[in-house]
């Protein structure tokens, strides 16, 4: 099972028992690059979502630099992903980043897996 996981890209994988037996949670990375090409977002914003996919997050300076654009036009960008669904806001003002929604759900299902009570 779990050559089949690494072959399709499947991750992160969550293991969940109970008193009934055992709960897999499996999910795929929906932003591949036929998905990108598809999709109706700017290059910009198919740029920043590769390099979050890799890094996490970003702030919105950090994409500014990564796709050279003035801050309107980056908060711009990134709230019309946040539109989308693609992207969540953590946090406010200059400390702000933006991630990918699925690594939010990710993180949200590893800490109530962990036995986190407030996830």
């Amino acid at each position: 099972m779990l050559p089949h996981i690494a072959h399709y890209r499947i991750e992160p994988v969550l293991w969940k028992t109970n008193a009934w037996g055992l709960t897999l949670t499996m999910q795929k990375d929906i932003f591949t690059e036929e998905y990108l090409a598809q999709s109706e977002l700017n290059d910009r914003q198919r740029m920043a979502i590769t390099c979050m996919r890799k890094q996490g997050s970003m702030s919105k300076r950090e994409y500014q630099e990564l796709v050279s654009v003035s801050t309107r036009k980056a908060l711009y960008d990134l709230t019309a992903l946040i539109n989308k669904g693609v992207l969540i806001r953590i946090g406010t003002g200059k400390s702000s980043r933006y991630s990918l929604l699925s690594n939010q759900k990710n993180a949200r299902n590893k800490k109530h897996i962990d036995g986190d009570p407030d996830a």
